[in-house]
């Protein structure tokens, strides 16, 4: 379950919001007007996450201009204003959204207890699916430009997601979120499903993590779907 009060600090609205927005657009006759007028398949705030996205990871943050994900959004620059100040703004919006429901999620294992090898495979197992479903390309995080202090906020709750699992073995946390974080750049495949991602990914890190790898499918069949 994705933690709601979170996702809204980083300016995904609530349905309430959503209503009153199109009620206010409404209001206001056609709105801002899309260079491209060919239909989309996404409102016009997740048209530009996505295409921000894609064009960060293909060719990084810095050397992204906004009048270039406008274009590939279909919207004039100025439009792209209407829903953003500005590229870091979006780059901020990419980074929370894609963290946030992984720490709802690990705070709320952490506080059921139960053996620690258990959770830990449960938490990387989300968090790895959470990252495969995610509708944005993540190449971003691996830009110097997502290490600046405007996304401290990121990486402090990066930090805690790691902390919340293994704060007794912080080495050991570090490379397993690693591993994890790493799938973003996979090449995605067909038979590739979150799923599978998730569950071969927790499999690998508590396999080598355990004293006993034999006691591998215990930790599996305990952890659950």
């Amino acid at each position: 379950s994705v933690n709601t009060d979170r996702t809204i600090e980083y300016g995904v609205p609530d349905a309430d919001e959503q209503r009153r927005g199109r009620t206010q657009r409404s209001s206001r006759g056609v709105g801002r007007p899309r260079a491209d007028t060919r239909p989309r398949a996404r409102p016009p705030r997740e048209e530009i996450l996505f295409q921000a996205a894609r064009l960060f990871a293909a060719r990084g943050v810095a050397a992204t201009t906004t009048r270039e994900i406008a274009a590939a959004a279909g919207l004039r620059q100025p439009s792209l204003f209407h829903w953003f100040p500005g590229k870091e703004a979006i780059l901020e919006d990419l980074l929370g959204a894609s963290i946030a429901p992984s720490l709802a999620l690990a705070e709320q294992i952490v506080a059921e207890r139960g053996r620690p090898s258990v959770r830990l495979f449960r938490v990387v197992r989300a968090d790895a699916c959470q990252l495969a479903a995610f509708p944005f390309a993540l190449g971003a995080w691996l830009s110097p430009e997502a290490r600046a202090p405007r996304y401290r906020r990121f990486w402090a709750q990066r930090e805690r997601l790691a902390q919340l699992v293994a704060a007794d073995a912080e080495l050991a946390a570090r490379a397993v979120f690693g591993m994890v974080e790493s799938s973003v750049a996979w090449p995605r495949r067909a038979h590739w499903t979150p799923d599978t991602i998730g569950d071969a990914v927790a499999r690998l890190a508590l396999r080598a993590l355990l004293r006993d790898p034999g006691r591998l499918e215990d930790v599996v069949r305990q952890a659950g779907p």
